[in-house]
């Protein structure tokens, strides 16, 4: 569990509680939604997230925004685990380039940092 004590409150995303109801909000057409290539085109990655977070969250994991003080980068996903913060960048594409990933890396020398992309799995 992450403590409140570093919780900066006036820093936070908003998530909904599924992605049917981000699709609906968004008005996304159901084509888009079932021709999966296109939701990633159209949708940019909030789909991905969306989907990610609810996924996590229904196996109790408590998640943690990250952004520098400069604003420059931000990880999408701090997951505290076994005591350990694990970085997690949600990628929506193939693109697997992550900045953002490295500023956290250089920043906090974490011994795992996670990426999820539509790339087959590869360990770097």
């Amino acid at each position: 569990m992450v403590h409140d004590a570093y919780a900066l409150w006036a820093d936070f995303k908003i998530y909904l509680h599924d992605c049917g109801l981000l699709g609906a909000m968004a008005q996304l057409p159901p084509a888009i939604v079932l021709d999966g290539y296109l939701l990633f085109t159209e949708f940019k990655g909030v789909m991905a997230e969306q989907y990610a977070l609810q996924q996590l969250v229904s196996q109790g994991i408590q998640l943690c925004y990250w952004r520098p003080e400069n604003a420059d980068a931000e990880m999408d996903f701090l997951l505290p685990i076994h005591g350990k913060i694990i970085p997690l960048e949600i990628k929506s594409s193939d693109n697997v380039r992550s900045r953002s990933l490295g500023v956290y890396a250089k920043s906090y020398s974490p011994e795992v940092c996670l990426r999820t992309s539509l790339m087959p799995y590869r360990q770097q």
